[in-house]
């Protein structure tokens, strides 16, 4: 199964958050002992899923699954741990409206000193969102002290009476928020410090006709368990005994009624030769196609064409905002795959934009019931500028949607909403994909050297190419309009080949050993044992203003524009096997090329351990500054208090920071910082981490072993190129 994200985390080291991901990082075992990294281990056992997750492995905790499907499990002076058991569901097969019956009974007995809470904890999927039932709470009471929060109303279920919340939480990968469910017992019966037995049942279905009734919408189950939740505390918590009662109708029982079906259920079109289930071509008429958010009529054109004789006009300038192209999906007329996990399509088309300038458009879709009172789920999926006066393909879209029978979909390509441009649009086209599409927003060309994807080689591709190399020439952008060898560049080189090509001078056009991958927008890459080598986020999904190209010899290149924070990161994990990274065998190199006309940091951060001690370094090796930071020379964030150093011929200021008896922090300055805001600037160095160790630890328990090193950069509100022709963190 498919599940929906569980947290988004992030540790603090100086005056800049260094996000970090939850990893799976050891087997199980009890009594796991504190190490920087997040701890998370789920499985499942007669019947019934479970999941332990400790949020920076602080502290000590012991977990164990006992008889009659319960649980026992202790933990002490830990930051935020949670216990969950219960029952996961295939995507998108148990919608939330047909449970007749869903009831929990339990027998718990807890000792809970901190802001601890008993209940149900799930997710539900389209719309995505995580909810909460809570029976039980400590010196916390939840939802907490949200400043506008207001309760929207009360249900009482089995005598008891309830407070109904809803909150809001963000999803960093999908760039969007997401609602949470609340209903919280108004009494607790939890004293601190005293050994409390609760035992009862929890009506699930009670609380989401609750829900419904106040209004809010239901989605798909996801996953329903009971839970034990504890943040900065010590306590334990004994679950004697759980048995779930689940009864699905195959009819809507709970909210108000649903608008029938709008689509005959019927096979999927075929999937063609060349991956696309749906093309639409503009030379006949199409009930499927109008324009969107406009009375006006779809008016097929013969005045201008990328193929065949005609396309369709979609009359923009001079109207309100939001007027696009729009394509009505029937759901059923795309194939899902076999085991209902995620399935990747890919939507495109030709645009001509009819503006004297480049435009950013939009590409977004819509979920919506025609019932008036459903609000409409929209999200976007890519981003593209289409160029001036010129056919412009924006290809290889990746999305995913719920096949919701009960819902309506919409396809919509617009100019972004601070534009208008009238502009015309042909080949539109919806395809298969396949799942690391979606992931990654990339899609190899299909033909080498075929640059405007008319499916041939020719002189039409060299006109192309040659635009495309003289546009890069001397540019700090990344441009890969002229690629033809697939090393993510467009140069003489691709100009040299694809004229020996057409001029039939040479038979094949060879292929760069570079291994080049072009993203687009936010991503991330794992190498093959799993770890996380490679994340960037701006915020931006399948965004071509936000580009990054990464090579196997680990050097990359990152374009970025108009970003309100910026984050690139490249680093080694060494979690799995932590024992065997010591700082002497860890040699970072790195040469950069940058420019950034916001404020940016360049960093070489990571976390040494030694037994139960932990060090988290952050070394500054270059920065930009605007407003009141103007001082290139010393970083605006530097006490008097910081001490100078030099490391192998380079000068640091160096500032420690004791976070607790076992954690410590260290920041460090370079003194020769060489970049300057809006100016293109060269950096580098050679560093072992061992040469920083005396300066590091002194007398102290020596943090000598890497559990992770890499280099980040950061910026905010710019825009910026980099170029990092060597990064390695090699033995």
């Amino acid at each position: 199964m498919n599940k929906l994200p569980k947290r988004i985390l992030t540790f603090f080291i100086s005056a800049f958050f260094l996000f970090s991901l939850s990893l799976n990082v050891f087997s199980y075992k009890s009594s796991l002992v504190a190490i920087a990294a997040d701890f998370e281990e789920s499985g499942e056992i007669d019947g019934y899923t479970y999941e332990v997750w400790n949020q920076g492995n602080t502290g000590e905790y012991d977990f164990e699954n006992t008889i009659n499907n319960g649980f026992d499990a202790t933990w002490d002076d830990i930051y935020n741990f949670c216990v969950h058991k219960g029952h996961d569901y295939e995507r998108n097969t148990v919608n939330s409206r047909n449970v007749k019956e869903y009831r929990i009974e339990y027998d718990l007995d807890a000792l809970l000193n901190g802001s601890d809470i008993v209940g149900v904890h799930g997710w539900l999927s389209f719309p995505m969102t995580e909810l909460y039932i809570v029976e039980a709470w400590g010196i916390w009471h939840p939802p907490g002290d949200i400043e506008g929060l207001k309760s929207k109303g009360t249900v009482t279920v089995d005598d008891k009476e309830y407070d109904i919340y809803m909150t809001v939480k963000y999803d960093t990968p999908k760039d969007r928020y997401y609602p949470v469910y609340w209903s919280v017992a108004r009494n607790s019966p939890l004293e601190p410090d005293k050994l409390t037995n609760l035992k009862g049942t929890i009506d699930v279905a009670a609380h989401f006709q609750a829900w419904a009734d106040a209004g809010f919408d239901l989605g798909y189950l996801d996953s329903i368990q009971f839970m034990v939740e504890a943040y900065r505390s010590t306590g334990c918590a004994k679950l004697n005994s759980m048995d779930t009662i689940v009864d699905i109708s195959d009819k809507q029982v709970i909210g108000p009624p649903l608008i029938g079906f709008p689509y005959e259920a019927h096979d999927p079109l075929p999937v063609k030769d060349n991956g696309h289930i749906i093309d639409v071509d503009f030379e006949s008429a199409d009930d499927k196609i109008n324009i969107f958010n406009s009375e006006e009529q779809a008016e097929i054109s013969d005045e201008y064409s990328y193929a065949g004789n005609h396309s369709m006009f979609i009359p923009v300038q001079d109207i309100y905002p939001g007027i696009g192209f729009c394509y009505e999906l029937d759901p059923y007329d795309l194939p899902k795959s076999s085991d209902n996990s995620i399935s990747c399509y890919m939507t495109g088309a030709r645009i001509f934009n009819m503006s004297d300038k480049d435009i950013q458009f939009n590409i977004d879709m819509i979920a919506y019931h025609e019932d008036s009172s459903k609000t409409e789920k929209a999200e976007t999926i890519g981003k593209r500028i289409c160029k001036a006066k010129q056919w412009t393909n924006i290809k290889d879209i990746c999305f995913d949607f719920e096949h919701d029978p009960a819902c309506k979909y919409k396809i919509i390509i617009s100019p972004s909403w601070d534009e208008a441009a009238d502009f015309y649009i042909d080949d539109f086209y919806i395809a298969y994909s396949n799942p690391e599409a979606i992931a990654n927003q990339f899609v190899p060309r299909n033909i080498p050297g075929d640059l405007n994807d008319d499916g041939v080689v020719d002189s039409l591709d060299i006109i192309v190419c040659r635009k495309a190399v003289i546009s890069s020439t001397g540019s700090e952008k990344i441009v890969t309009e002229g690629d033809v060898n697939g090393d993510c560049r467009s140069d003489v080189s691709d100009l040299v080949l694809i004229c020996k090509y057409v001029m039939n001078i040479s038979d094949v056009i060879p292929v760069s050993d570079e291994d080049a991958v072009l993203f687009f927008g936010d991503s991330s890459v794992y190498d093959k044992n799993g770890k996380l080598s490679f994340y960037v986020s701006g915020k931006k999904n399948n965004d071509d203003s936000q580009k990054t190209i990464i090579r196997k010899d680990g050097s990359m290149t990152a374009e970025w524009n108009d970003s309100e924070n910026y984050y690139l990161r490249s680093f080694d994990d060494y979690t799995e096997n932590h024992n065997s990274k010591k700082c002497n065998d860890v040699n970072i190199g790195y040469s950069a090329n940058l420019k950034s006309d916001g404020h940016t940091d360049l960093m070489l951060c990571g976390t040494l351990i030694n037994g139960y001690d932990s060090c988290d370094f952050c070394i500054y090796e270059g920065w930009t500054a605007i407003n009141e930071y103007d001082d290139y020379t010393q970083p605006f964030c530097i006490p008097s208090n910081a001490v100078s150093i030099t490391v192998n011929g380079t000068e640091y200021y160096m500032l420690k920071h004791k976070q607790s008896e076992t954690r410590t922090s260290i920041e460090m300055y370079r003194k020769d910082n060489p970049l300057i805001l809006g100016e293109y600037g060269q950096i580098e160095n050679e560093i072992n981490l061992g040469d920083f160790m005396k300066y590091w630890f002194e007398d102290e328990m020596v943090c000598d072993t890497v559990l992770k090193v890499g280099m980040y950069l950061e910026s905010i509100s710019s825009s910026g190129y980099a170029d990092f022709e060597k990064i390695s963190f090699s033995d």
